[in-house]
């Protein structure tokens, strides 16, 4: 029976559309290859493919194929939705021509060409070591293809027994200054007339608060909007919005496209985000349909984490609601006394940096349980957010060959008991 071959592979965009950039690692016994490139203007669902097409390409026989991403567009898209597509005549179950059509007829004539593919999903930028590597060749794939029309890298095949180290280059230098990467987020609320976009509510109300590397910017967006219906009497005595309020405010038709030029390319940070995202979507369809734009989606613009599914797998079986994650993270919500998008962001945007910021210190303190003393938002000594940002020195890719390989020479001394490799 033949070895399975593990394939990773991961898309960028700078814009979304923009120039964007694809990334690929093969391993292939006791080899390595890592393809990247890029194109001038595309999105990042047409990298995501185009990259696991790329890595697919470069496998010149029949073979079983294991494809890791942290695209779940790609995934679902190959396993669950594209027979339907195939049978409608490539026509989504929305009535609408399914987008980047030639890539996927590519990937499905690719599969059908290997033996066996089975597809693994990971969440991106979660510390998977080889999903992190091909998220670093798919920027490097973008941010050239923003200088030149077209890219296409090979990086030399890498034997584990010998890593290669470029020519006159010191192995403990860098040869190319590396720009150091912005993760760009937005916590992200909205305020409705009603529990339901499909029965017509629409959104009164949009809160953001930009996050640059994890930083508060005082970039925010915050509009009221005229939604032109009524306000349910439930959602006004949930938010304290009413009617006569908005009637001189601006519709989402006017703001859209600020709206989408703040949060295009970010990961939006949202709670309970298939809520807002419905309704935001419904509100781009409408906006499409009076403009006679293309058809947008908020999947078209960037990536979304819902902090309500991060908070039920880190506190299971207890309440996450907004208050409830404020009240035990220690976070100062006495000027909530209604619900408001702007606010419920800013509250949002701590809950999230707590979540994911937190850590524990062991304490000598014999009467600490288990020797372990929690920190809690109260006590973390925020800094000022305009502050500069840290320089970030990174490791250089002869740096990196080095560390992997001193990595496996442990390992085979340990007897495959090297703790940084084990899982």
């Amino acid at each position: 029976m033949s070895e399975w071959i593990n394939l990773f592979t991961d898309g960028s965009c700078i814009g979304n559309p923009g120039p964007g950039g694809w990334g690929v690692l093969l391993l292939i016994n006791d080899k390595k290859q890592e393809l990247f490139g890029g194109e001038a203007n595309t999105t990042n669902n047409r990298m995501e493919l185009t990259a696991v097409i790329k890595g697919l390409e470069a496998i010149p026989r029949p073979s079983k194929i294991r494809i890791t991403t942290d695209s779940q567009y790609v995934k679902d898209g190959i396993t669950k939705w594209i027979e339907g597509w195939k049978r409608k005549g490539w026509i989504t179950a929305n009535k609408q021509p399914v987008k980047n059509r030639d890539l996927w007829e590519r990937l499905d004539n690719l599969i059908k060409h290997h033996q066996q593919t089975e597809w693994v999903w990971v969440r991106g930028h979660s510390g998977h070591i080889e999903n992190e590597r091909v998220d670093q060749l798919a920027k490097q794939g973008a941010a050239q293809a923003s200088k030149k029309p077209m890219i296409n890298r090979n990086i030399e095949l890498i034997t584990h027994a010998k890593p290669p180290i470029a020519k006159n280059t010191p192995p403990n230098k860098t040869t190319v200054a590396a720009k150091e990467n912005q993760s760009r987020q937005i916590i992200l609320d909205t305020e409705t007339t009603g529990l339901s976009a499909d029965e017509g509510h629409r959104i009164i109300e949009i809160g953001g608060i930009e996050l640059i590397n994890r930083q508060l910017t005082n970039n925010n967006f915050h509009k009221y909007l005229q939604p032109d219906r009524d306000i349910d009497a439930g959602a006004t005595k949930v938010h304290g919005i009413i009617n006569s309020f908005l009637t001189d405010k601006p519709r989402f038709a006017d703001i859209a496209e600020e709206f989408i030029n703040y949060v295009q390319g970010a990961e939006l940070i949202i709670h309970n985000a298939n809520f807002d995202i419905g309704f935001l979507n419904a509100e781009l369809k409408l906006w499409t349909i009076e403009t006679g734009k293309k058809l947008i989606q908020i999947s078209d613009l960037c990536t979304v984490t819902d902090t309500l599914a991060l908070t039920r797998q880190t506190h299971p079986g207890q309440r996450n609601s907004l208050e409830a994650l404020c009240k035990r993270y220690n976070i100062d919500q006495t000027k909530r006394s209604l619900h408001g998008a702007l606010l419920d962001a800013e509250l949002l945007a701590q809950v999230y940096l707590a979540i994911t910021g937190g850590q524990a210190t062991l304490s000598l303190n014999a009467e600490a349980k288990n020797g372990i003393k929690s920190i809690t938002s109260s006590q973390i000594r925020h800094k000022n957010p305009i502050r500069p940002l840290l320089r970030i020195i990174r490791a250089s890719t002869a740096e990196e060959i080095l560390h992997q390989e001193r990595l496996r020479q442990i390992d085979k001394i340990s007897g495959g008991q090297c703790v940084w490799n084990l899982k």
